[in-house]
């Protein structure tokens, strides 16, 4: 890959994969975000911060309620909203992003509220259970502003029809599918309820 160097906590580092948004953390707070953010504005680069994942255990720290009433995740999407204004592109999105799981809609909705110039990062579709309707609540009004991911179901699509003993071509053929299929359910979606939006 790309070999360079970025400044971080004041120290040269060396870039070796030229990455250009990463997924952090929060839970070490804020003195573990601000390197990243700092490194996003410097460098054109981005980051996806950890809001609301898609995972069902969740909501043991995500759901847990601060002193002003907030959830964990929202509290987080306070202080992201903070960080994502001072940084918007030409585009009208922010170089600090979000990862919110399609599966929690309701909260999405809530989530994309506070967060308005944010990216979101969508886990969860698919083998996780979140649906092309679920993931709506993560767009804007105009059917923009969210990457949907699906991992499980197309890297492993293959399982379905093929077991552990499937050929170099047959997993091909099935991920193509999958993400195909993925992408013909997702689009679908969108148009329903953003008819105006063209790809």
């Amino acid at each position: 890959g790309h070999l360079g160097t970025v400044q971080l906590a004041n120290r040269e580092v060396e870039n070796a994969y030229g990455v250009d948004f990463l997924t952090v953390s929060p839970f070490l707070g804020a003195e573990s975000l601000e390197p990243f953010i700092q490194i996003c504005n410097s460098e054109n680069k981005g980051i996806f911060i950890l809001v609301r994942t898609s995972n069902a255990g969740n909501g043991l720290i995500q759901d847990a309620i601060d002193a002003n009433g907030d959830s964990v995740s929202e509290a987080l999407a306070h202080y992201i909203h903070a960080q994502a204004s001072a940084s918007i592109g030409e585009s009208g999105y922010s170089l600090i992003g979000a990862v919110v799981g399609a599966t929690y809609p309701a909260q999405a909705a809530r989530l994309r509220a506070i967060m308005d110039t944010s990216l979101f990062l969508v886990p969860g579709f698919g083998a996780q259970g979140g649906s092309a309707a679920d993931i709506l609540p993560c767009f804007h009004a105009n059917g923009l502003g969210a990457i949907v991911n699906s991992s499980r179901g197309v890297l492993y699509a293959h399982l379905a029809h093929h077991g552990n003993a499937c050929s170099k071509g047959a997993y091909k053929q099935s991920v193509l599918t999958a993400a195909n299929a993925m992408c013909g359910a997702i689009y679908e979606s969108l148009h329903s309820h953003f008819p105006l939006l063209c790809y």
